[in-house]
């Protein structure tokens, strides 16, 4: 089966879609753990790890900023050694993560069923994705 990239896609004011994915079903068993859990986070650094959720106490390592970071990332570690046994999970945790354009995924970024690439909200806290500004006077 051929899929379509997948792409997040917001713009100004208006909602998240996420397009050309394919999705859980409802009651599907769960997923085993990753084998590897990257983090975005507002307060990231896209020149750090951002395989450790929180900024450490020298400031030297911490969440990835971006999207963009992340998705590299896993490029680079499925064309260097290949995806973990367990796949890779990006975990973009609470906040308003500020969009400019669209994040896309293509082909290229997806795993299997062995080693599933996952991108997902922190479990239960708030994530926004948004395409919008704040403005104030």
């Amino acid at each position: 089966m051929t899929r379509s990239p997948c792409m997040l896609g917001v713009a100004a004011g208006s909602a998240l879609a996420l397009t050309g994915c394919a999705m859980l079903p409802a009651g599907a068993p769960p997923q085993p753990p990753p084998g590897l859990t990257l983090y975005v986070a507002t307060a990231g650094n896209d020149a750090w790890s951002g395989r450790v959720p929180r900024t450490n106490r020298t400031r030297t390592d911490g969440p990835f900023a971006t999207l963009e970071r992340a998705r590299d990332e896993v490029r680079r570690l499925r064309s260097a050694t290949g995806l973990p046994a367990g796949g890779v999970t990006v975990e973009v945790l609470a906040g308003r993560h500020e969009r400019s354009e669209p994040f896309a995924l293509t082909a290229a970024d997806s795993g299997n069923a062995a080693a599933p690439v996952i991108y997902r909200g922190s479990p239960g806290a708030e994530v926004r994705i948004s395409g919008g500004r704040i403005v104030s006077d």
